[in-house]
C-alpha cells in the first residue's frame, strides 16, 4: 500500500510541475495588491526539495517583515472618505463638551487640544472649520462606492477582479486613482484606458483578448454610472460607453467548438485511467448538465438531491464558488442514468456542505480544474478550437438540435438572456420536469 503524505504550502499542479503557494496576511495582502507568495518548485525529493522548501518559508516570512516595516500605517480611505470620517468624529467632539457655545474661540480651543493629543489632521480642521466644503470625489471613491453598494467589497474574487481593473486605470492615467477626480474624466480619458488595454500582454506574450479589455472598460463603465448618480456629480454622458473598438480580427482557428461525442468520450476515458478521483466525475458532471466549470468545482454534496421527484444538482453561490449572474442561480436536471450512479456512488457517506469534488473545491480550484482537464483534451485533439468550455456549446447544440425552445436552452445553461416570463413565472418543479424531459430527448 501506497503512502502519501501532504506537504504544507506545495500544491502538485501537474505531473510534472509542484508549486510553494502561501497565502499573505491580510494586511501584506492590501499593501501588495497580490494574494499569495508563489514559486515553482524543482527538486523533488531528498536534501535538495528540503533545501528549496526552507528557502520559500524564510522568503515568505522576510518579505512579510519588509513590507510591514516599510508600511507601518497605510491608511486606504479616500480623500472623500476621510473627509466625512473627520466630520463625523469632529461633530462627536462638540457634542461632548458641556456649559460652551459652539463658536469660532471654543472650536479653536478644542482644535488645539486634540492637536496636542495627536489627533489626526483631518479631524483638527474639522472641528475648526465644520462648513468647510468637502473634496471632489476621485476614482478612488468610485471604485469603493461601488463595490460596496453593490456588496462586492466582501466578496474577494470580485475584489480582485475590481481592483485589477481601477489598478490598469491608473496606469493608463499615469496618476493614483485618489488624484483623479470624477468630474475630469472625459472622453480622453476613457480612449487612453482603452488603447492601454489594447497594448497589455499576456505571460505569454499574447495580448488580452478584445473581449476581455471589453468587460474591464464595462466594469468602469457601470462604476461611473452609479457614482454620478449617488455622488450627485454632474455629467451629460458616460465616456466609458461606445468606445471605437477595433474589429476582432480572430481566424476560425481561434474561436470555440462543440466538443464532438468522439473527443468526449475519449477525454472521459483518459481521465478514468488517470489517478485523480475527481477528474473523471467532474467530467461526467459538465458534459451531463452544460454547466460552466466554475459551477462545477463550487458544487457542494448537498446541491446534489437524487430523491427528489426530478433528481437535480443545485448551482447557487456559496463560500466555494460564486455564480456568473443571477440567472446562473438554478437547478439543473440529472437526465443521465449513468450521471444519476455517478453521483450516487459519490455522496456515499458524505453530507453537508463540503465540496463535492475536494481537489478543486477551493480557491483557485476552477483554475486547476481547467488546467488537468485541457491537459487531458490536448492528448485527444490538437484542434486548438476545442476546449473545456466546449462542453456547454456541446449542451446547447444538443438542445437546440431536438427542439428545445431557446428558453429552456438558457434556462438549462444559466444564460442571462432568458425570457422574462420563463424566469419568473411558474414552478420551480415543473420548469425542472420540462428541462429533464429535453435534457433526455437530447441525451445529455
Amino acid at each position: 500500500m501506497a503512502l502519501r503524505m501532504t506537504i504544507k504550502y506545495i500544491d502538485c499542479i501537474s505531473d510534472s510541475q509542484w508549486r510553494f503557494r502561501r497565502r499573505w496576511p491580510k494586511r501584506v495582502r492590501e499593501i501588495r495588491g497580490e494574494d499569495a507568495y508563489q514559486k515553482h518548485i524543482q527538486a523533488r525529493e531528498g536534501a535538495a526539495f528540503q533545501r528549496e522548501y526552507q528557502f520559500h518559508l524564510r522568503n515568505f516570512d522576510t518579505i512579510v517583515e519588509d513590507t510591514l516595516r516599510r508600511n507601518p500605517t497605510v491608511d486606504t480611505r479616500s480623500a472623500t472618505q476621510k473627509f466625512i470620517d473627520a466630520q463625523r468624529i469632529a461633530e462627536h467632539y462638540m457634542s461632548s463638551i458641556q456649559g460652551l457655545e459652539d463658536d469660532s474661540w471654543t472650536r479653536g480651543v478644542l482644535a488645539d487640544g486634540l492637536a496636542k493629543q495627536g489627533e489626526a489632521p483631518e479631524v483638527v480642521a474639522a472641528v475648526l472649520n465644520p462648513d468647510a466644503e468637502p473634496p471632489k470625489p476621485t476614482l478612488a471613491d468610485m471604485r469603493d462606492t461601488y463595490a460596496q453598494d453593490k456588496g462586492l467589497a466582501d466578496d474577494r474574487k470580485a475584489m480582485v477582479r475590481i481592483d485589477r481593473t481601477f489598478g490598469r486605470l491608473s496606469d493608463a492615467l499615469k496618476k493614483p486613482l485618489e488624484d483623479v477626480t470624477i468630474e475630469s474624466i472625459d472622453r480622453q480619458t476613457a480612449r487612453s484606458f482603452m488603447d492601454h488595454l489594447l497594448r497589455l500582454k499576456k505571460a505569454n506574450g499574447q495580448p488580452l483578448a478584445l473581449k476581455s479589455c471589453q468587460r474591464e472598460v464595462i466594469i468602469v463603465a457601470a462604476a461611473y454610472n452609479h457614482s454620478v448618480r449617488e455622488l450627485e456629480i454632474p455629467s451629460e454622458r458616460n465616456h466609458f460607453e461606445r468606445l471605437p473598438w477595433p474589429k476582432e480580427q480572430i481566424s476560425s482557428l481561434d474561436k470555440n467548438v462543440p466538443l464532438p461525442d468522439s473527443v468526449v468520450d475519449a477525454v472521459q476515458e483518459t481521465l478514468s485511467g488517470g489517478r485523480s478521483k475527481d477528474l473523471p466525475d467532474m467530467w461526467r458532471v459538465l458534459k451531463g448538465t452544460g454547466m460552466r466549470l466554475g459551477e462545477a468545482c463550487g458544487l457542494r454534496v448537498s446541491d446534489v438531491d437524487l430523491m427528489g421527484e426530478t433528481p437535480s444538482i443545485l448551482v447557487t453561490p456559496n463560500e466555494i464558488n460564486g455564480i456568473k449572474n443571477s440567472n446562473s442561480d438554478r437547478y439543473v436536471p440529472i437526465a443521465s442514468d449513468t450521471l444519476r450512479e455517478t453521483l450516487r456512488k459519490r455522496l456515499e457517506g458524505r453530507t453537508g456542505s463540503e465540496p463535492l469534488f475536494p481537489s478543486y473545491g477551493r480557491d483557485g480550484g476552477p483554475t486547476a480544474a481547467s488546467a488537468a482537464l485541457m491537459k487531458a483534451v490536448r492528448k485527444i485533439t490538437d484542434d486548438k478550437r476545442m476546449k473545456v468550455h466546449g462542453l456547454r456549446h456541446r449542451a446547447s447544440d444538443k438542445l437546440r438540435d431536438v427542439g428545445a425552445p431557446v428558453e429552456v436552452r438558457h434556462g438549462y445553461l444559466g444564460h442571462s438572456a432568458q425570457s422574462v416570463a420563463e424566469n419568473t413565472y411558474g414552478g420551480r418543479d415543473a420548469r425542472l420536469r420540462e428541462f429533464a424531459s429535453w435534457g433526455k430527448k437530447a441525451d445529455l
